[in-house]
Protein backbone atom coordinates (compact mmCIF):
# COMPACT_ATOMS: atom_id res chain seq x y z
CA UNK A 1 0.00 0.00 0.00
CA UNK A 2 0.91 3.72 -0.74
CA UNK A 3 0.11 7.04 0.85
CA UNK A 4 0.80 9.87 -1.56
CA UNK A 5 0.66 12.91 0.65
CA UNK A 6 2.91 15.87 2.78
CA UNK A 7 6.20 15.02 3.73
CA UNK A 8 5.49 16.19 6.75
CA UNK A 9 3.62 12.55 7.27
CA UNK A 10 6.03 10.51 6.12
CA UNK A 11 7.58 8.99 9.82
CA UNK A 12 3.89 8.32 10.41
CA UNK A 13 3.00 6.21 7.18
CA UNK A 14 6.16 4.22 7.49
CA UNK A 15 5.80 3.17 11.00
CA UNK A 16 1.98 1.93 9.83
CA UNK A 17 3.66 0.17 7.39
CA UNK A 18 2.98 2.44 3.88
CA UNK A 19 5.44 2.81 1.13
CA UNK A 20 5.44 6.72 0.80
CA UNK A 21 5.64 9.10 -1.98
CA UNK A 22 5.52 12.77 -1.19
CA UNK A 23 4.00 15.73 -3.15
CA UNK A 24 5.60 18.55 -1.32
CA UNK A 25 8.12 19.24 1.18
CA UNK A 26 7.33 20.08 5.21
CA UNK A 27 7.63 23.59 4.71
CA UNK A 28 4.93 23.93 2.24
CA UNK A 29 2.56 22.12 5.03
CA UNK A 30 3.68 24.36 7.83
CA UNK A 31 2.87 27.56 4.97
CA UNK A 32 -0.38 25.66 4.76
CA UNK A 33 -1.13 25.36 8.12
CA UNK A 34 -0.19 28.50 9.14
CA UNK A 35 -2.36 30.45 6.42
CA UNK A 36 -5.38 28.24 7.65
CA UNK A 37 -5.56 29.45 11.24
CA UNK A 38 -7.35 32.62 9.78
CA UNK A 39 -10.19 30.32 8.29
CA UNK A 40 -13.34 31.31 9.89
CA UNK A 41 -12.31 34.20 11.97
CA UNK A 42 -14.70 37.28 11.88
CA UNK A 43 -11.52 39.13 12.95
CA UNK A 44 -8.80 37.47 10.56
CA UNK A 45 -6.79 40.25 9.01
CA UNK A 46 -7.00 42.15 5.79
CA UNK A 47 -4.45 40.85 4.73
CA UNK A 48 -5.44 36.68 4.45
CA UNK A 49 -5.13 34.79 1.83
CA UNK A 50 -8.26 34.10 -0.54
CA UNK A 51 -10.06 30.75 -1.11
CA UNK A 52 -8.92 31.37 -4.40
CA UNK A 53 -5.52 32.17 -3.71
CA UNK A 54 -4.93 28.70 -1.49
CA UNK A 55 -5.91 27.09 -4.24
CA UNK A 56 -3.63 28.16 -6.73
CA UNK A 57 -0.48 28.06 -4.42
CA UNK A 58 -0.87 24.91 -2.89
CA UNK A 59 -3.58 22.75 -4.09
CA UNK A 60 -2.84 22.72 -8.00
CA UNK A 61 1.26 21.76 -7.45
CA UNK A 62 -0.04 19.41 -5.03
CA UNK A 63 -2.57 18.13 -7.99
CA UNK A 64 0.16 18.36 -10.40
CA UNK A 65 2.35 16.24 -8.53
CA UNK A 66 -0.38 13.78 -7.08
CA UNK A 67 -1.23 12.82 -10.38
CA UNK A 68 2.11 12.02 -12.07
CA UNK A 69 2.74 10.13 -9.08
CA UNK A 70 -0.50 7.63 -9.44
CA UNK A 71 0.29 7.72 -13.48
CA UNK A 72 3.61 6.63 -12.36
CA UNK A 73 2.60 3.56 -9.85
CA UNK A 74 -0.82 2.61 -10.20
CA UNK A 75 -2.71 -0.34 -12.26
CA UNK A 76 -6.09 -0.26 -12.96
CA UNK A 77 -5.62 -3.87 -12.92
CA UNK A 78 -4.39 -4.21 -9.67
CA UNK A 79 -5.19 -0.92 -8.03
CA UNK A 80 -7.48 1.51 -6.18
CA UNK A 81 -7.76 4.80 -5.20
CA UNK A 82 -9.12 6.31 -1.60
CA UNK A 83 -8.90 9.96 -1.70
CA UNK A 84 -10.60 12.63 0.49
CA UNK A 85 -12.59 14.94 -1.65
CA UNK A 86 -10.84 17.61 -2.49
CA UNK A 87 -7.81 15.08 -3.58
CA UNK A 88 -8.99 15.85 -7.27
CA UNK A 89 -5.97 13.77 -8.86
CA UNK A 90 -7.38 10.47 -7.96
CA UNK A 91 -10.25 11.47 -9.70
CA UNK A 92 -8.22 12.94 -13.00
CA UNK A 93 -6.96 9.16 -12.62
CA UNK A 94 -10.10 7.58 -12.34
CA UNK A 95 -11.23 9.28 -16.05
CA UNK A 96 -8.00 8.98 -17.38
CA UNK A 97 -5.76 6.74 -16.55
CA UNK A 98 -9.18 3.73 -15.52
CA UNK A 99 -7.98 3.26 -11.87
CA UNK A 100 -11.05 3.07 -9.56
CA UNK A 101 -11.36 5.37 -7.22
CA UNK A 102 -13.17 5.75 -3.56
CA UNK A 103 -13.93 9.13 -2.81
CA UNK A 104 -13.98 9.75 1.21
CA UNK A 105 -15.48 12.12 3.81
CA UNK A 106 -14.83 12.89 7.43
CA UNK A 107 -17.76 14.10 7.53
CA UNK A 108 -20.69 15.71 5.18
CA UNK A 109 -19.58 19.53 5.31
CA UNK A 110 -16.79 18.63 3.21
CA UNK A 111 -18.79 18.47 -0.20
CA UNK A 112 -21.45 21.07 -0.52
CA UNK A 113 -23.85 18.28 -2.09
CA UNK A 114 -23.18 16.27 1.26
CA UNK A 115 -24.04 19.42 3.43
CA UNK A 116 -26.54 18.34 5.96
CA UNK A 117 -28.05 22.19 5.67
CA UNK A 118 -28.29 23.14 1.86
CA UNK A 119 -27.87 26.98 1.72
CA UNK A 120 -31.48 27.77 -0.60
CA UNK A 121 -33.40 25.59 1.44
CA UNK A 122 -33.08 27.48 5.50
CA UNK A 123 -31.05 25.57 6.27
CA UNK A 124 -32.44 22.20 5.54
CA UNK A 125 -31.34 19.31 3.31
CA UNK A 126 -33.23 18.98 0.00
CA UNK A 127 -35.98 16.43 0.13
CA UNK A 128 -34.89 14.70 -3.08
CA UNK A 129 -32.36 14.59 -5.35
CA UNK A 130 -34.32 16.49 -7.74
CA UNK A 131 -34.58 19.22 -5.74
CA UNK A 132 -31.17 19.95 -5.39
CA UNK A 133 -29.99 19.02 -8.80
CA UNK A 134 -32.87 21.63 -10.05
CA UNK A 135 -32.10 24.36 -7.02
CA UNK A 136 -29.09 23.80 -5.55
CA UNK A 137 -26.95 22.75 -7.90
CA UNK A 138 -27.29 25.84 -10.37
CA UNK A 139 -25.92 28.35 -7.39
CA UNK A 140 -23.32 26.02 -5.99
CA UNK A 141 -22.33 25.63 -10.04
CA UNK A 142 -22.26 29.12 -10.62
CA UNK A 143 -19.51 29.87 -7.79
CA UNK A 144 -17.34 26.99 -7.76
CA UNK A 145 -16.90 26.24 -11.65
CA UNK A 146 -15.33 29.21 -11.88
CA UNK A 147 -13.41 29.07 -8.76
CA UNK A 148 -12.01 25.44 -9.97
CA UNK A 149 -11.36 26.56 -13.44
CA UNK A 150 -7.65 25.43 -12.68
CA UNK A 151 -9.19 22.00 -12.79
CA UNK A 152 -9.66 22.20 -16.74
CA UNK A 153 -6.61 23.97 -17.39
CA UNK A 154 -4.99 20.80 -15.98
CA UNK A 155 -7.26 18.61 -18.30
CA UNK A 156 -5.96 19.83 -21.40
CA UNK A 157 -2.52 19.30 -19.93
CA UNK A 158 -3.40 15.42 -20.08
CA UNK A 159 -5.45 14.91 -22.91
CA UNK A 160 -9.16 15.46 -20.94
CA UNK A 161 -11.94 17.81 -21.96
CA UNK A 162 -13.19 20.40 -19.87
CA UNK A 163 -15.43 19.50 -17.07
CA UNK A 164 -18.72 21.27 -15.31
CA UNK A 165 -20.63 20.98 -12.14
CA UNK A 166 -17.00 20.38 -10.81
CA UNK A 167 -18.14 20.99 -7.27
CA UNK A 168 -21.91 20.16 -7.41
CA UNK A 169 -21.33 16.63 -8.77
CA UNK A 170 -17.96 15.95 -10.52
CA UNK A 171 -15.59 15.83 -8.08
CA UNK A 172 -17.31 12.33 -6.39
CA UNK A 173 -16.47 9.29 -7.40
CA UNK A 174 -19.18 7.31 -9.58
CA UNK A 175 -18.03 4.27 -8.18
CA UNK A 176 -18.16 4.23 -4.48
CA UNK A 177 -18.00 6.94 -1.49
CA UNK A 178 -17.41 6.27 2.11
CA UNK A 179 -19.05 8.62 4.52
CA UNK A 180 -16.46 7.62 7.98
CA UNK A 181 -19.62 8.41 10.18
CA UNK A 182 -22.14 6.53 11.16
CA UNK A 183 -26.09 6.58 9.88
CA UNK A 184 -27.19 7.69 13.69
CA UNK A 185 -24.89 10.53 14.00
CA UNK A 186 -25.47 11.93 9.97
CA UNK A 187 -28.65 9.99 8.60
CA UNK A 188 -27.92 9.58 4.50
CA UNK A 189 -29.72 12.01 2.58
CA UNK A 190 -31.99 11.58 -0.35
CA UNK A 191 -29.85 13.71 -2.50
CA UNK A 192 -26.76 11.73 -1.61
CA UNK A 193 -25.11 9.37 -4.14
CA UNK A 194 -26.82 5.51 -3.83
CA UNK A 195 -22.98 4.67 -4.11
CA UNK A 196 -22.95 5.96 -0.92
CA UNK A 197 -21.59 3.50 2.26
CA UNK A 198 -21.43 4.82 5.84
CA UNK A 199 -19.26 1.94 7.46
CA UNK A 200 -19.04 4.61 10.66
CA UNK A 201 -16.18 5.71 12.37
CA UNK A 202 -12.81 4.48 11.52
CA UNK A 203 -10.62 5.97 14.37
CA UNK A 204 -6.79 6.08 14.68
CA UNK A 205 -4.58 7.66 16.74
CA UNK A 206 -0.40 7.83 16.35
CA UNK A 207 1.42 6.25 19.66
CA UNK A 208 -1.51 3.75 19.91
CA UNK A 209 0.57 1.44 22.05
CA UNK A 210 2.31 3.63 24.44
CA UNK A 211 0.98 3.89 27.73
CA UNK A 212 0.20 7.42 29.15
CA UNK A 213 3.15 9.13 30.65
CA UNK A 214 4.32 8.84 34.36
CA UNK A 215 3.60 12.59 35.03
CA UNK A 216 -0.62 11.88 33.22
CA UNK A 217 -0.97 8.94 35.42
CA UNK A 218 0.66 10.94 38.93
CA UNK A 219 -2.65 13.76 37.86
CA UNK A 220 -5.28 11.38 37.25
CA UNK A 221 -4.65 9.18 40.51
CA UNK A 222 -4.30 12.94 42.15
CA UNK A 223 -7.96 14.03 43.11
CA UNK A 224 -11.55 13.37 40.69
CA UNK A 225 -11.82 13.27 36.78
CA UNK A 226 -10.74 16.27 35.17
CA UNK A 227 -12.50 18.25 32.68
CA UNK A 228 -10.26 18.11 29.40
CA UNK A 229 -9.37 21.52 27.08
CA UNK A 230 -8.41 21.04 23.63
CA UNK A 231 -7.84 23.84 21.68
CA UNK A 232 -7.80 22.22 18.22
CA UNK A 233 -5.68 22.53 14.96
CA UNK A 234 -7.10 26.06 13.91
CA UNK A 235 -6.90 27.46 17.32
CA UNK A 236 -4.08 26.62 18.45
CA UNK A 237 -1.64 29.28 16.72
CA UNK A 238 -3.37 31.86 19.39
CA UNK A 239 -4.99 29.71 22.33
CA UNK A 240 -3.85 31.70 24.80
CA UNK A 241 -7.22 33.43 25.92
CA UNK A 242 -8.93 30.48 25.46
CA UNK A 243 -6.71 28.50 28.04
CA UNK A 244 -7.29 31.38 30.53
CA UNK A 245 -10.99 30.88 30.28
CA UNK A 246 -10.56 27.62 30.82
CA UNK A 247 -8.76 27.78 34.15
CA UNK A 248 -11.27 30.13 35.43
CA UNK A 249 -13.91 28.27 34.35
CA UNK A 250 -12.61 24.99 36.54
CA UNK A 251 -12.15 27.52 39.43
CA UNK A 252 -15.60 28.49 39.31
CA UNK A 253 -16.99 24.69 38.92
CA UNK A 254 -14.65 23.64 41.19
CA UNK A 255 -13.14 20.88 39.52
CA UNK A 256 -9.78 20.25 38.11
CA UNK A 257 -8.58 20.53 34.43
CA UNK A 258 -6.25 19.20 32.01
CA UNK A 259 -5.35 21.74 29.24
CA UNK A 260 -4.12 19.92 25.67
CA UNK A 261 -1.64 23.05 24.01
CA UNK A 262 0.81 22.07 21.11
CA UNK A 263 2.85 24.81 22.91
CA UNK A 264 3.55 25.44 26.43
CA UNK A 265 3.63 29.62 26.18
CA UNK A 266 -0.37 29.51 25.08
CA UNK A 267 -1.04 28.69 29.03
CA UNK A 268 -0.13 30.93 32.39
CA UNK A 269 3.35 30.23 33.50
CA UNK A 270 1.86 29.56 36.96
CA UNK A 271 -0.95 26.94 37.36
CA UNK A 272 -3.18 26.21 40.19
CA UNK A 273 -2.05 22.64 41.38
CA UNK A 274 -5.83 21.40 40.60
CA UNK A 275 -4.62 22.33 36.33
CA UNK A 276 -2.33 20.74 34.33
CA UNK A 277 -1.24 20.81 30.53
CA UNK A 278 0.52 18.55 28.41
CA UNK A 279 1.35 18.98 24.72
CA UNK A 280 -0.30 15.47 24.01
CA UNK A 281 -1.92 12.82 25.45
CA UNK A 282 -3.36 9.75 23.67
CA UNK A 283 -7.24 10.65 23.33
CA UNK A 284 -8.36 7.30 23.74
CA UNK A 285 -6.72 6.36 26.91
CA UNK A 286 -6.84 9.57 28.38
CA UNK A 287 -10.58 10.42 27.87
CA UNK A 288 -12.24 7.20 29.99
CA UNK A 289 -11.06 8.89 33.21
CA UNK A 290 -12.32 12.20 33.13
CA UNK A 291 -15.19 14.04 33.43
CA UNK A 292 -16.28 15.96 30.39
CA UNK A 293 -14.28 17.33 26.91
CA UNK A 294 -14.51 20.63 25.79
CA UNK A 295 -12.95 21.00 22.69
CA UNK A 296 -13.04 22.88 18.85
CA UNK A 297 -15.91 20.71 17.13
CA UNK A 298 -14.43 18.63 14.91
CA UNK A 299 -15.50 15.25 13.84
CA UNK A 300 -12.78 13.07 15.36
CA UNK A 301 -12.43 15.08 18.73
CA UNK A 302 -16.32 14.80 18.63
CA UNK A 303 -16.18 10.72 18.14
CA UNK A 304 -13.55 9.77 20.70
CA UNK A 305 -15.79 11.29 23.46
CA UNK A 306 -18.68 9.73 22.44
CA UNK A 307 -16.38 6.43 22.04
CA UNK A 308 -15.71 7.37 25.99
CA UNK A 309 -18.94 8.09 26.79
CA UNK A 310 -17.85 11.70 28.03
CA UNK A 311 -20.53 15.52 27.62
CA UNK A 312 -19.14 17.50 25.33
CA UNK A 313 -18.88 21.69 25.35
CA UNK A 314 -18.06 22.64 21.93
CA UNK A 315 -16.44 25.81 21.40
CA UNK A 316 -17.18 25.91 17.47
CA UNK A 317 -15.30 28.17 14.45
CA UNK A 318 -18.15 29.03 11.87
CA UNK A 319 -16.70 27.12 9.27
CA UNK A 320 -16.10 23.85 7.97
CA UNK A 321 -18.10 20.72 10.30
CA UNK A 322 -18.09 22.15 13.45
CA UNK A 323 -20.95 24.38 13.26
CA UNK A 324 -23.19 21.03 12.08
CA UNK A 325 -21.44 18.40 14.40
CA UNK A 326 -22.48 21.20 17.24
CA UNK A 327 -25.82 20.83 16.27
CA UNK A 328 -25.58 17.24 15.99
CA UNK A 329 -24.50 16.07 19.49
CA UNK A 330 -26.77 18.59 20.83
CA UNK A 331 -29.56 16.41 19.36
CA UNK A 332 -28.30 13.24 20.77
CA UNK A 333 -28.27 15.02 24.04
CA UNK A 334 -24.46 14.79 25.05
CA UNK A 335 -23.16 18.05 24.26
CA UNK A 336 -23.85 21.99 24.38
CA UNK A 337 -21.78 24.56 22.42
CA UNK A 338 -21.16 28.43 21.71
CA UNK A 339 -19.47 30.12 19.25
CA UNK A 340 -15.60 31.06 19.75
CA UNK A 341 -16.22 34.61 20.76
CA UNK A 342 -18.63 33.83 23.04
CA UNK A 343 -16.37 31.27 25.61
CA UNK A 344 -16.32 33.36 28.18
CA UNK A 345 -16.18 31.89 31.91
CA UNK A 346 -19.70 33.40 33.21
CA UNK A 347 -21.37 32.08 30.10
CA UNK A 348 -20.13 28.28 30.05
CA UNK A 349 -19.64 27.61 33.34
CA UNK A 350 -23.79 27.14 34.42
CA UNK A 351 -23.98 25.36 31.04
CA UNK A 352 -21.28 23.02 31.47
CA UNK A 353 -21.98 22.13 34.91
CA UNK A 354 -25.52 21.15 33.65
CA UNK A 355 -23.96 18.73 31.31
CA UNK A 356 -22.07 17.40 34.32
CA UNK A 357 -24.45 16.90 36.35
CA UNK A 358 -27.77 15.86 34.88
CA UNK A 359 -29.15 12.26 34.63
CA UNK A 360 -30.32 12.80 31.12
CA UNK A 361 -27.15 13.78 30.13
CA UNK A 362 -25.65 11.24 31.72
CA UNK A 363 -27.85 8.35 30.01
CA UNK A 364 -27.71 9.72 27.00
CA UNK A 365 -23.67 9.53 26.73
CA UNK A 366 -23.76 6.11 27.90
CA UNK A 367 -26.52 5.42 25.30
CA UNK A 368 -23.94 6.94 22.78
CA UNK A 369 -20.76 5.33 24.00
CA UNK A 370 -22.82 1.83 23.47
CA UNK A 371 -23.45 2.20 19.69
CA UNK A 372 -19.78 3.32 19.29
CA UNK A 373 -19.05 -0.17 20.37
CA UNK A 374 -21.11 -1.62 17.56
CA UNK A 375 -19.75 -3.32 14.29
CA UNK A 376 -16.05 -3.38 12.88
CA UNK A 377 -16.09 0.16 10.72
CA UNK A 378 -12.56 -0.29 9.41
CA UNK A 379 -13.17 -3.55 7.97
CA UNK A 380 -16.86 -2.52 6.44
CA UNK A 381 -14.63 0.26 4.82
CA UNK A 382 -12.03 -1.98 3.45
CA UNK A 383 -14.74 -4.34 2.56
CA UNK A 384 -15.95 -2.28 0.16
CA UNK A 385 -12.71 -1.04 -0.81
CA UNK A 386 -12.30 -4.73 -2.25
CA UNK A 387 -15.29 -5.35 -3.42
CA UNK A 388 -14.91 -2.02 -5.79
CA UNK A 389 -11.63 -3.86 -6.96
CA UNK A 390 -13.61 -7.07 -7.69
CA UNK A 391 -15.91 -4.75 -10.18
CA UNK A 392 -12.98 -3.88 -11.80
CA UNK A 393 -11.09 -7.21 -11.96
CA UNK A 394 -14.46 -9.26 -12.77
CA UNK A 395 -12.39 -11.76 -11.04
CA UNK A 396 -13.73 -11.93 -7.64
CA UNK A 397 -12.64 -9.67 -4.58
CA UNK A 398 -8.88 -9.31 -4.48
CA UNK A 399 -7.99 -8.90 -0.61
CA UNK A 400 -6.19 -5.73 0.26
CA UNK A 401 -3.30 -5.54 2.70
CA UNK A 402 -5.07 -4.30 5.85
CA UNK A 403 -2.34 -2.23 8.05
CA UNK A 404 -3.67 -2.24 12.03
CA UNK A 405 -4.07 1.04 13.45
Amino acid sequence: MTLISNEFHRACAERLGFDFVPYASVSTYIEEQEANRDLGRPEAPAQSISHAERLHRWHLPELRATYAALAERADPRDSVVVARSWTLAGRLAQERLGIPLATVYISPPESIRLWVGVPLLLNRPPPSRWIYDKLCAPRIDEHFDQLYSFINTFRAEIGLGPVQHIQSSWFESPQLSLGLWPDWLYPRMAHWSPRMRLPGFVLHETRVDEPLSPEVESFLAAGEPPVVFAAGTFRSGGAEAYFSTSIEICRRLGRRGILLSESRAQVPSVLPDSIATFSYVPMHQLLPRCAALVHHGGIGTAARALQAGLPQFLVTLRFFDQPINAVRLIKLGVADAVHDEDYRADTVAPRLQKLLTHPRVRKACETQARRMAGPDAAGAACDALEELLADRSRSGPVPLQRVAS
